[in-house]
């Protein structure tokens, strides 16, 4: 019993640490930057961007941003019923 409680729990702690790692990833930023060569560069670490294109760094910022959880699944629910009726 001992055993199966402790894989029970092993498994719910890394479902959890999964579920963190999404939010963590849903909250991450975006930058954006164009080089000499009309090449478009994105990246989630300022510190990569070169200094010569800091100041032409575009940061992106959706909808989904700014909306609550429960705002972000109704926007889900509906994009995946979309996705069915096609």
């Amino acid at each position: 019993m001992k055993a199966i409680r402790s894989i029970l729990l092993s498994l719910l702690a890394i479902m959890m640490g999964g579920g963190l790692m999404i939010l963590q990833l849903s909250a991450a930023e975006i930058y954006k930057w164009v080089d000499e060569k009309g090449t478009v560069h994105f990246t989630e670490d300022p510190s990569t961007v070169p200094e010569k294109y800091l100041d032409k760094v575009r940061t992106r910022t959706t909808q989904e941003d700014s909306m609550t959880p429960e705002g972000k699944g109704r926007a889900k629910g509906r994009e995946e019923e979309g996705t069915r009726d096609q």
